[in-house]
């Protein structure tokens, strides 16, 4: 059941977490007029775990908004046809954005970091 899940899971807890940090920083701020950078930091690494496993987690259920109306003219063998060009489709978005995702993790690793 938890790994049926696993995607809402994720996403439920970092939205839990971003809201937790959100609202500690804002507390902070305008109680003490004391703010935490590394607070917005994991807030924006909590949103963005939250939007793409929340994303996943509506492609594998089917809620994404589709065009069913053309779907429905298209005959069989060119629904599986198109089934399969969104599949791949798919496999070189994700592996294009992943590699993006490594070069900006080794970028963000090795230029040095400001402390204000």
């Amino acid at each position: 059941m938890v790994f049926k899940n696993f995607e809402e899971i994720i996403s439920g807890t970092a939205l839990v977490i971003v809201l937790a940090i959100v609202i500690f920083n804002v507390f902070m701020r305008y109680i003490f007029s004391i703010s935490f950078n590394w607070a917005e930091e994991i807030a924006t690494m909590g949103f963005v775990w939250t939007v793409f496993l929340g994303t996943s987690a509506c492609y594998k259920r089917g809620m994404h908004i589709g065009i069913d109306i053309i779907i429905h003219f298209i005959l069989n063998s060119l629904e599986r046809l198109m089934e399969l060009g969104t599949g791949i489709l798919l496999i070189v978005a994700n592996a294009y954005l992943t590699y993006l995702s490594w070069v900006f993790s080794i970028a963000a690793w090795v230029s040095p970091r400001q402390h204000f």
